[in-house]
């Protein structure tokens, strides 16, 4: 990196997580990773971009998303439940003025299979909300999560309100508690 001077002597490196985001043109730019992937981000067309990449708040959702089913994944498959298919839908409002960051997460967990157990489905999703998904719990400072579980195409809440943190509970239960109008 090129960070210098303004890194601490005492950070381990095995808990820094580095990157680059370079200017490509207009509004866009390429981020790249330690690990050499690289993604196309660009401002929406509202704002002056152009379309050519996902937007950074689109990333962060997706970054949520992906975080929290690699966790839901290898918790399923320590509890050999044998599932076919699996996906999750996400969904988040922002504030309307700035930082918009996001105020409420929406997520649906989809997981198909014969013989899949909903209590243990429910129950690696539970994991990963409260214990597991940093990035969980890095938006759980702004935002609250209505968590929802689709077993087999039957429906259950797992989680409404925040996330709890290492058995702190915040406050939960502000605005809309309706499931159906939680569900992406």
């Amino acid at each position: 990196g090129d960070l210098g001077s303004e890194v601490s002597e005492w950070r381990c490196p095995c808990n820094v997580i580095t990157g680059s985001v370079t200017w490509t043109d207009g509004m866009a730019v390429l981020g790249r990773s330690a690990s050499g992937h690289a993604v196309q981000m660009d401002a929406a067309p509202a704002v002056g971009g152009s379309g050519k990449g996902a937007t950074p708040k689109e990333l962060t959702l997706l970054s949520l998303g992906g975080c929290t089913a690699l966790d839901v994944l290898s918790i399923l498959r320590k509890m050999q439940v044998p599932f076919e298919r699996f996906h999750s839908d996400l969904e988040a409002d922002t504030a309307e003025a700035h930082p918009t960051v996001f105020t409420e997460v929406r997520l649906v967990y989809h997981t198909e299979g014969a013989g899949v157990e909903r209590e243990k489905v429910d129950r690696a999703i539970q994991l990963s909300q409260e214990k597991y998904c940093g990035v969980t719990h890095m938006l759980n400072k702004t935002a609250r999560f209505v968590v929802l579980s689709d077993v087999n195409g039957e429906r259950n809440r797992v989680y409404h309100g925040d996330v709890k943190i290492r058995g702190q509970e915040r406050l939960a239960n502000s605005g809309s508690t309706s499931e159906e109008s939680c569900a992406p």
